[in-house]
């Protein structure tokens, strides 16, 4: 959305033993790695199936630390405690007393660094995908009924409740879920393949 990377976008620098080390002003930090060389020009599709944090690490050094924190916190709402049936702890972007650099902001492209979250919130992100954008607020009780011996009641429905709009631009959904439906037929999540179903991960 911000045009840093399109489907066509191919990381251009030298990569070694899988590590890449920026070639940018103030970066004494270690490079980043990934677990295992991507076959084929490392573009999103390939950085996606592969799960190439290099090719992450990259698209945001790119996007810088001000946008990327703005997504996070005022689009995604990441770091709000999400509305829940069940308590559900409070995500973290970093640790308390941590200073933000570049190292850590090339961590966090590919979910690692200081960053925490639940299960739970990344299911609830993922329903954009399904959804138009719109993300939807987790529910566990469909309804709750009463008897009195001879019929029930319907005390408490709970209905689909949208709980953030357009987290996504649809032009962004096109482009990343037929990606992740590829994780799931060729890449990191193979194991989970099932030809009954269309899934993504």
């Amino acid at each position: 959305e911000q045009g840093i990377v399109n489907s066509s976008s191919i990381f251009p620098y030298e990569i070694i033993k899988n590590k890449w080390t920026p070639n940018e002003k103030g970066w004494v930090y270690p490079p980043v790695g990934r677990y295992q060389p991507t076959r084929g020009d490392l573009n999103l599709l390939a950085a996606m199936r592969s799960s190439d944090n290099i090719y992450f690490a990259w698209a945001i050094l790119n996007l810088g630390e001000e946008k990327y924190l703005d997504y996070l916190k005022n689009t995604l709402h990441y770091t709000d405690v999400l509305p829940s049936d069940l308590p559900i702890k409070q995500a973290r972007l970093i640790n308390k007393g941590t200073e933000m650099n570049r190292k850590i902001l090339s961590d966090m492209a590919f979910g690692q660094g200081e960053m925490l979250i639940t299960p739970l919130q990344v299911l609830s992100m993922y329903t954009a995908f399904l959804n138009n954008g719109d993300q939807l607020q987790p529910q566990f009780i469909e309804s709750i009924t009463q008897s009195d011996g001879v019929s029930n009641t319907v005390v408490q429905e709970n209905s689909r409740t949208v709980y953030l709009e357009n987290i996504m631009d649809a032009s962004t959904l096109n482009t990343i879920l037929p990606t992740l439906r590829e994780v799931v037929n060729t890449g990191t999540a193979h194991a989970i393949k099932n030809k009954n179903l269309q899934l993504a991960a």
